[in-house]
């Protein structure tokens, strides 16, 4: 890009943003992406088979640290499924956790939970997520947790969680440009991506009506209120939604897409 051998550059890499955005002869930008980076909580086995683990483990984690260290400050913190692309059904003042290292330990407490909570974190073997599962570990550490890190290669990863071979493990979600592509098949009972194990009638039964919904306003409800179900039962652990970052020659008329 900067020889001009090429006008577009379809990826940016996050570490990039800042160093491109000084250049002169290149134009970067940026826009709300359509998926989620999350990892699935397995609640069929112990440990987060007690909602107040997933709970405690939530509350742990700093996620605009994560933002920072992992994505070098680009895209937005996730609190669900719905990011700020889709502006009709997201709700930019969902914040349901409050990172807090006392309250995680007390959820920890109150569970009656024996403490080191032993979790093994599954993650592809990139930088990225490897950074990702770091930061994770040493957040939940200072909680209550004594979280160890599997790496296994990414053509292995839908096995695993087809499988349900994991304590936590990234579900990253590309996602689609509306809220029941990101929704429908991850948190309803009989769904093909509920890699989580997670069964909540309610859930199912919004995500249901959202389908049928005659229009947006009410489908947006219906969004929210699942949205609000899922953080509070904490099947997946959301972090962060990815900007989709491009960049182009400064001459380059273009519309990004």
């Amino acid at each position: 890009l900067r020889s001009q051998t090429v006008q577009l550059v379809d990826a940016v890499p996050a570490q990039t943003v800042s160093a491109l955005s000084r250049e002169a002869n290149i134009a970067l930008k940026q826009a709300a992406g359509l998926g989620f980076n999350a990892f699935s909580f397995n609640t069929a086995k112990a440990p987060f088979n007690d909602v107040r683990v997933r709970q405690a483990f939530t509350t742990a984690i700093d996620k605009q640290a994560i933002l920072r260290a992992v994505y070098f400050g680009t895209g937005n913190v996730a609190h669900g499924a719905i990011p700020p692309s889709m502006a009709w059904a997201h709700d930019a003042a969902f914040s349901p956790y409050k990172p807090s290292v006392d309250a995680a330990r007390k959820l920890l407490a109150d569970a009656g939970i024996t403490t080191p909570v032993p979790v093994t974190i599954t993650v592809t073997n990139s930088p990225a997520l490897v950074r990702t599962a770091e930061v994770l570990q040493a957040q939940a550490n200072q909680a209550g947790f004594k979280v160890e890190i599997k790496q296994i290669d990414a053509t292995s990863l839908i096995t695993v969680l087809r499988s349900k071979d994991f304590d936590l493990c990234m579900s990253p979600w590309s996602g689609r440009t509306d809220p029941d592509g990101n929704m429908y098949n991850y948190f309803t009972k009989a769904g093909p991506n509920n890699f989580m194990s997670y069964q909540s009638d309610k859930v199912t039964d919004l995500l249901e009506k959202a389908r049928s919904a005659a229009t947006q306003t009410e489908r947006a409800k219906l969004y929210r209120e699942a949205e609000a179900q899922i953080a509070t039962d904490a099947p997946m652990l959301f972090l962060t939604f990815p900007a989709t970052l491009q960049a182009s020659t400064k001459s380059l008329n273009w519309l990004q897409y």
